[in-house]
């Protein structure tokens, strides 16, 4: 019931915003919403109740441009993180002071930006696909003789500490060697791991639940804020092994998840200690299954409808 524009910041690789648009809907799904380019925030010229820009470097259109109305920052991560320390880190973190109403992916997110001066109207949570990601009819926990563990990697993307997971496998591979890792996420390995090892790519969410219902562990890091992952492996029914930090324990109950200090030793020790204890594997994957299945991308979407419409209209209730 509302209608939407996007515009692309700084111009596109595509030749115009109809080419941008069809790769959009090829990638991710089809789209109700408007598609142009904005090179020049003197030419914005649009009539609307809200503009929201959605990455640190958005918010510096977001503040160039001239719009009277209600401007919101959709904060998915802390960005400043992203980057050493420098030019990009402290531009990233300059813009929590721009005085947008910040709706963030989660509440270690919220906390994150008011500890950084920013303005926070509320969170939403991330949700799973229930066509996709759902337990097996049966699974089976005992020990085997070969263990599958699903493990996310991304090699451009540090604060998914890929190197970490395989240095933690490798220690791992020197004390037992009953274990096989399937990784996905990127289609090169820029590490040759010495354990057993499949590497999948870049996998459909199809692909991804059927992946999540054949394994036994699954190993996903998140350096700054909560990765979809654990939510989508954890619908699945399986065990999933965080990094212990605030951003996690803020997202998931204690009994849900199993956690470890980014310290290879550490890490090796609680995959193993999954693997020998399938009555700790059993126990997580019920709880984590009952947990998740309060979420659901419908609530989440009408989360962030709401406070779209409670911002906007507060504003005008106070002109």
């Amino acid at each position: 019931g509302h209608k939407c524009s996007i515009f692309i910041c700084g111009g596109s690789q595509y030749k115009s915003p109809k080419v941008a648009k069809t790769i959009i809907e090829e990638h991710y799904f089809n789209i109700k919403a408007d598609v142009n380019f904005l090179e020049d925030p003197k030419t914005f010229n649009v009539e609307a109740n809200a503009l929201v820009c959605t990455s640190y470097d958005t918010c510096y259109y977001g503040v160039s441009v001239e719009f009277f109305q209600n401007i919101f920052y959709f904060v998915q991560d802390y960005e400043p993180d992203f980057f050493p320390i420098g030019t990009f880190h402290f531009l990233a973190k300059e813009t929590y002071n721009f005085g947008f109403d910040c709706i963030t992916n989660g509440k270690w997110m919220a906390e994150k930006v008011e500890s950084a001066g920013g303005k926070c109207v509320g969170y939403f949570q991330q949700a799973f696909d229930p066509n996709y990601y759902y337990p097996p009819q049966k699974r089976i926990f005992k020990k085997n003789k070969k263990y599958k563990i699903a493990a996310y990697v991304r090699f451009g993307t540090p604060r998914r500490l890929s190197e970490m997971i395989i240095y933690s496998l490798n220690i791992l591979h020197n004390e037992r060697a009953d274990f096989e890792v399937f990784f996905f996420g990127d289609n090169s390995m820029s590490i040759n791991p010495v354990f057993t090892y499949r590497n999948l790519g870049i996998l459909s969410h199809k692909e991804l639940g059927n992946l999540y219902r054949s394994c036994e562990v699954g190993c996903v890091f998140s350096g700054t804020n909560y990765s979809l992952i654990p939510i989508e492996m954890m619908a699945a029914g399986l065990p999933v092994l965080e990094l212990d930090g605030k951003n996690i324990r803020s997202t998931f109950q204690s009994e849900t998840i199993i956690l470890a200090k980014p310290n290879p030793l550490e890490i090796k020790d609680k995959i193993s200690n999954l693997l020998d204890n399938y009555e700790l594997r059993r126990s997580v994957s019920e709880r984590a299954q009952d947990f998740v299945s309060q979420y659901s991308w419908e609530k989440s979407a009408r989360v962030v409808e709401s406070l779209f419409i409670e911002t906007i209209q507060k504003k005008h209730d106070l002109c």
